[in-house]
């Protein structure tokens, strides 16, 4: 089961939206059939309006918040800013290097699978497959940044091992939404940094690595700057 990653605020306004679209269509369909049809105001009739105003908003929700939202403007007016797709760029690590060697540089990917509840990351080298099990979209109003935080269980970290690594990633959101940089950290331990570039919104089209490496071949484009 996906978590939710909507904020305390953003829940609020979805509360009272759900509630005032409800009594909208309850108070539409009630005047359509007093207008219309001379249906009297009984608790029955009152009862009937309301659950057919509910089973309307319920349909429209769904609808929203699976594919609408995404839609134009919507997301920055939502606050939800559109992550979904595959991310491709590098990862710079201290993994293995000694204290004053360069950080080891690797290829990685990212699928992540959104909808305006909620917020799931693959991801993906050579080597290594990773799952995220808690994620938050955190948008600093004063300074108008966007900042993707999630914890994540990497899997196989040593070939031949089955040693499960636990991590943390701190990423913010750049040029319009089109690229992640950031830091994160293992309790391997190690830590790093991230740069990454959305190639694609589609993020069912990518399984592995290997999948990305053929369809975007490593060149400039997974060089993020």
């Amino acid at each position: 089961m996906e978590n939710l990653t909507l904020t305390e605020q953003q829940f609020n306004l979805l509360k009272k939206s759900f509630t005032t679209t409800v009594v909208m269509l309850a108070g539409v369909v009630a005047l359509f059939n007093i207008r219309f049809f001379d249906t009297p105001v009984t608790m029955t009739s009152l009862f009937r309006w309301f659950t057919t105003g509910l089973t309307a908003a319920s349909f429209l929700f769904v609808i929203f918040y699976k594919w609408a939202w995404r839609i134009g403007p919507l997301p920055a007016w939502s606050g939800r800013p559109l992550l979904q797709g595959v991310w491709v760029g590098f990862l710079s690590s201290d993994y293995g290097q000694a204290p004053d060697a360069p950080p080891l540089t690797l290829p990685i990917v990212f699928v992540i699978r959104q909808t305006y509840l909620t917020l799931s990351l693959q991801s993906f080298t050579q080597s290594q497959t990773g799952d995220s099990r808690v994620e938050a979209i955190i948008r600093n109003a004063r300074n108008n940044a966007t900042r993707l935080a999630y914890v994540f269980e990497l899997k196989n970290e040593y070939p031949g091992a089955r040693k499960l690594v636990n991590g943390a990633d701190d990423l913010e959101l750049l040029a319009g939404g089109t690229i992640l940089k950031g830091s994160y950290w293992t309790s391997s331990p190690t830590h790093g940094s991230l740069a990454m570039r959305r190639v694609s919104t589609r993020a069912d089209e990518i399984k592995r690595y290997e999948d990305a490496a053929q369809k975007w071949p490593l060149d400039t484009l997974w060089h993020v700057k």
